[in-house]
């Protein structure tokens, strides 16, 4: 529909503002010279991230390859454990957006998950610390979740952003209605979703 289709541009169009926002800023001001890539980390049980693996030198760079649907890839079962009904189609699928929704009984959640290749990993690692020196609140850090990671936001609204190899992913989970608060625990699942996908798309 109209409206659908409208939405879906705004997405793309916000999403690609922002990662070239956060590109121009981090060339700019940060310093960082080492990468910490590493295999992605293993998602473990309900509301708790594994523990990331020592990266070593031989696999910091890896170079990831984004399908050209993206919600294929996105492994959001965590999230389904507390959200268990399906929003049906997407509203975006696309190489760098997949944009959802989810709910509960008495509750919904709109979710997305932008996604984003670098030149390699120091240039992404150098974006999520871009973000976290620029972020709107208070940034909390994520451990285990990527190669680092860190959340911002509120009783309504969690945005996780983080980095593996040349791989930034930036997810998004926000009520619907502003009267719903969020479970204290999202942040945690956004880390296992973003660790789980992560492993899907690992080359």
């Amino acid at each position: 529909m109209t409206g659908d289709g409208a939405d879906m541009a705004r997405l793309t169009r916000s999403g690609a503002a922002f990662f070239a926002a956060l590109l121009v800023a981090g060339a700019a001001g940060c310093t960082r010279s080492e990468s910490t890539g590493g295999p992605p980390p293993t998602p473990t049980g309900s509301g708790t991230v594994a523990p990331s693996p020592k990266p070593s030198a031989t696999d910091a760079g890896v170079p990831y390859a984004l399908p050209k649907k993206l919600c294929e890839a996105v492994d959001d079962t965590a999230l389904k454990e507390i959200f268990p009904i399906g929003g049906g189609q997407p509203i975006t699928d696309a190489p760098g957006l997949c944009a959802t929704s989810r709910a509960t009984p008495t509750m919904a959640v709109s979710f997305s998950v932008n996604a984003e290749l670098l030149r390699d990993a120091t240039w992404a690692e150098r974006f999520v610390d871009t973000g976290r020196r620029l972020a709107k609140g208070t940034p909390t850090d994520v451990p285990g979740v990527g190669s680092a990671a860190y959340w911002v936001g509120d009783k309504n609204k969690v945005e996780l952003t983080t980095s593996h190899g040349n791989l930034v992913l930036k997810i998004l989970c926000e009520t619907v209605n502003d009267r719903h608060r969020l479970p204290a625990d999202v942040p945690a699942r956004l880390g296992q979703v973003a660790n789980a996908t992560f492993m899907r798309l690992a080359p």
